[in-house]
């Protein structure tokens, strides 16, 4: 064991130093859970990341976060993520940048017996942005975390976008935004002045 041992580390420091990066580790307030996002970048995904909620509770599996599947099979959304725990642990924000100046946001639910379910959520807060403009979002979008209101059942976002005037790129418009963690309601409470 003792001859195999150097072997073994070894080879553990060359795959890491192979990926790039170490891991980016996001711990929950309570430190029930981790998110890990290890760096699994080839020549054919230059900035890929495998991400996983991984429980210290060893009676819950590991839950892979990455996005692979279906709508979400361009690498833009393997890329490194920011990730933001609630003060209660059920609630995780991801912002995932998806290149050009926009990013694109999802919303997991953390159930006490270990399952996580996703919700897109940049969709429904443009819809609701363009509703209340009375005009449909055609340019680019970013949200970022504001603040989390778990007593009402809430968390408060900044949504921006960049709207396009035929093919021309117009200021920014930023909106302050409550979004309902219990029925997915989503508020636009009022235009933000940058002025």
């Amino acid at each position: 064991m003792k001859t195999c041992l150097p072997l073994i580390l070894s080879l553990l420091f060359a795959s890491q130093a192979f990926a790039g990066q170490p891991d980016t580790i996001t711990n929950a307030p309570s430190g029930e859970y981790s998110i890990i996002q290890h760096d699994v970048s080839t020549s054919e995904c230059g900035a890929c990341f495998d991400t996983v909620l991984h429980f210290h509770d060893k009676s819950k599996p590991d839950v892979n976060l990455t996005l692979t599947e279906g709508e979400f099979t361009d690498f833009a959304y393997r890329a490194f993520a920011r990730y933001f725990i609630s003060p209660d642990d059920r609630w995780i924000l991801r912002i995932q940048h998806l290149g050009g100046g926009t990013n694109e946001a999802f919303l997991y639910s953390v159930a006490p017996n270990g399952r996580v379910r996703r919700r897109e959520i940049s969709n429904p807060v443009f819809d609701r942005i363009g509703k209340s403009l009375h005009r449909s979002i055609n340019g680019r979008t970013q949200i970022e975390l504001a603040s989390w209101d778990i007593p009402s059942g809430s968390v408060h976002l900044e949504a921006s976008y960049e709207p396009l005037k035929n093919g021309v790129q117009q200021p920014w418009l930023n909106f302050n935004v409550t979004y309902n963690l219990k029925n997915t309601k989503v508020v636009v409470t009022k235009e933000v002045d940058e002025n």
